[in-house]
């Protein structure tokens, strides 16, 4: 059977995205797969089962790292990066030495996001927007020099790294057939949303809360699951009259995050209309049809192009029409809104954002190259 290493910039464990289900899962139907993960917890090289853990200090050259702890480098068809340049280049510069196959995966363009987060902030000048195209070109580069290019979706290789050259294998956010399962109708009359993830300045999300303002005389209850509270604690300020309409939690595993979700009848995936949000497709979204909970989401080609009005509610990024998808909300019965949810969670299991289908096709797509 062959071999892959993946180099990894997540956290050791991390279930997040598709290196637990997809690559510590289902791709182990067809290939011996070995996870090695950079961590600055760690000041020791680590081996536990499968996986190796290295620490920061040494992701330069990582290569040399692994060889010098008995790794056997030469044992593996191929190598996967994600993300991190630096170890990319190094990756790279012994590709030829060892002779494998160097797969790129790019997921959320997070230097995109920290860029439009410093314009957001007016933190932004002409020497950082010429350092973030340097940074763009060096990756561009260095991925025309990889095997196979696996960006989180094809509008976000055309829009952030247009210049790519290499065979393209888009890896999606998908559903674990294993983990989806139907929802329960929750008992009373309120109407629970539910937000998930990172809140900040760039995410807008006072247009939101303007909306929810707006509601009169509902039963309604908002649930925000985010690590990092401060910025919407702060925002929840200038919100006295949602102060008791709003909770603030916090998923400290899956499990936790989808006992959440279970307990609310719609997700709130709304962001603005910006680049970086319209050529990938919100995990928020994913971790509610896990349970067969519909979503609010953003009216866009990449959204339509997966979602009909039949499993989810479009609205475009203004209070008044995030008011009126609310109000729509609002005036469906929880039938009909699990109705919705289970249609989207079969259609996304019948696309490519199936794990146990993306991790077939994937391996199909490493035997030809």
């Amino acid at each position: 059977m062959q071999k892959l290493l993946y180099i990894t910039d997540q956290e050791e464990y991390s279930q997040r995205g598709t290196i637990g289900p997809l690559f510590n899962d289902y791709l182990k139907k067809y290939i011996d797969v070995n996870m090695v993960y950079v961590t600055k917890y760690k000041h020791s090289f680590q081996q536990k089962g499968d996986d190796f853990i290295v620490p920061i200090g040494k992701e330069d050259d990582i290569i040399e790292y692994l060889k010098a702890k008995d790794v056997d480098i030469k044992s593996y068809d191929f190598v996967f990066v994600r993300n991190k340049q630096n170890i990319l280049k190094n990756v790279l510069k012994f590709k030829d030495w060892y002779n494998y196959k160097v797969g790129f995966r790019v997921s959320y363009p997070k230097t995109m996001h920290t860029f439009e987060l410093m314009k957001a902030k007016k933190q932004d000048n002409i020497f950082k927007v010429l350092y973030n195209k340097y940074l763009a070109y060096e990756k561009q580069k260095l991925a025309n020099e990889c095997d196979l290019f696996m960006p989180a979706s094809f509008e976000l290789q055309n829009e952030f790294y247009p210049n790519v050259r290499a065979k393209s294998f888009p890896l999606y956010s998908g559903l674990d057939p294993k983990k989806v399962h139907t929802h329960e109708i929750l008992e009373g009359d309120t109407k629970r949303f539910v937000y998930i993830g990172t809140i900040d300045e760039l995410r807008e999300f006072d247009v939101v809360l303007d909306a929810f303002e707006k509601i009169k005389d509902e039963d309604w209850q908002l649930v925000i699951c985010a690590l990092k509270q401060d910025y919407i604690k702060q925002l929840l300020t200038f919100y006295p009259n949602l102060e008791n309409k709003i909770e603030l939690k916090r998923a400290g595993s899956l499990d936790e995050l989808d006992n959440i979700v279970k307990s609310c009848d719609i997700t709130l995936a709304v962001l603005p209309d910006i680049k970086i949000y319209n050529t990938t497709f919100p995990a928020k979204v994913l971790d509610g049809y896990s349970c067969a909970i519909p979503a609010i989401i953003s009216n866009n080609s990449k959204n339509r192009n997966i979602f009909t009005e039949e499993e989810a509610i479009f609205t475009n990024f203004n209070h008044h029409d995030i008011l009126q998808s609310l109000k729509r909300v609002l005036n469906t019965s929880k039938e009909d809104l699990k109705d919705m949810g289970q249609k989207g969670q079969d259609k996304l299991l019948h696309l490519d954002r199936n794990y146990e289908v993306m991790a077939k096709n994937l391996y199909e797509e490493l035997k030809k190259l």
